[in-house]
Order: C-alpha cells, then structure tokens, then sequence
C-alpha cells in the first residue's frame, strides 16, 4: 500500500512539473536545434500575471508586455531553445511604465543575442474609475430628480406656471 502511495505521489509531482515547465508556452517551437551549440534562440518566455505581444517567436527580439500598474518585478519563466544555451535576465528590478527588460542568450559557442521586453502597465484601473465616476454621477442625479418629484408631488415644491400669452387675430400682420 506504501509503495502504491509513493507511486501516485510520484506521478503527481511528474504531471506538475510538467505542466508548469510548459506554462504559457502557446505556440511550441521546433525542437531541431536542441542539442546545437551555435543556437542563441528563445524557446519560450512566460511572465505571470502579463501579457506579452506579440506572441514569442524566436525571430522576433521586441515585445511589449502589459502588466498590472502594481507591478515591481516580472514573475519569468524562460527557456533557450539550446541546451547549451545560458539565459541572462537583465533589468527585471523596479520595474515601472516603459521599463525594458532584456534576455540575454548566450549559445554554447559565445553568440549572443538579445530579446528586449518593454513594460507597460495596463489601463484597466482607469477604465473602471472612469466607469465608476460616470455610474456615479448617474445615479446621484438620478436620486435628486427623485427627491426633487416628491416634494413637488407633496406640494412643498412648486414650480411657477408659465403665463399663456393670447395671440389676437389683430397682433398678425397682414
């Protein structure tokens, strides 16, 4: 019974680990250069709780990613598309509006290249603020023209007539 326990355990711990190393990963590249010592490509680049645009392609070097404005530092998981491959993250420290963040890969070989990730904070926040103030205003206007339609109906408020103006058959001209 011990040894079926482990066993399940075991496949548990294998099926996320799995799943966490292929997180994010949306278009899976080719694996063709894997064990390559001259390839100084990006597999994959995830960064949690972001968006990243375009999607990661490792012809591409330049990426935006979108991130909520309370961001600090990037939550990245990476890999290089070479086992040899090293990855350098550089300037993922307070992080703000229009940050750049650079992955540096270096190949077996010495390559090098250099995928650059600029930070942008979402506008999410100030599109629901903006929501807010306007859904507010409504409904404060809404209450007063309330309030204002039971005193008038109670007779506390009155408001003046309009005096009606006869118009005799001599005011027109011929």
């Amino acid at each position: 019974m011990k040894v079926l326990k482990k066993l399940t355990l075991f496949i548990l711990v294998l099926v996320i680990n799995i799943s966490v190393v292929n997180a994010g990963v949306k278009n899976k590249l080719d694996d063709l250069s894997t064990y390559v010592e001259n390839n100084s490509d990006l597999k994959y680049f995830f960064v949690y709780n972001c968006e990243i645009e375009p999607d990661i392609n490792y012809y591409v070097n330049d990426y935006t990613v979108v991130c909520p404005t309370d961001t600090k530092n990037l939550k990245i998981t990476y890999r290089a598309r070479s086992v040899y491959s090293n990855v350098e993250i550089i300037g993922n420290e307070n992080i703000h509006n229009g940050s750049l963040v650079k992955a540096k890969i270096v190949a077996g070989d010495g390559r090098e290249k250099i995928y650059n990730f600029t930070v942008r904070y979402s506008n999410s926040k100030l599109v629901y603020i903006i929501l807010l103030v306007f859904i507010s205003i409504i409904l404060i206007l809404a209450i007063v023209n309330l309030v204002l339609y039971i005193l008038y109906k109670k007779g506390i408020i009155k408001l003046p007539k309009k005096k009606k103006e006869n118009i005799g058959e001599e005011s027109y001209v011929n």
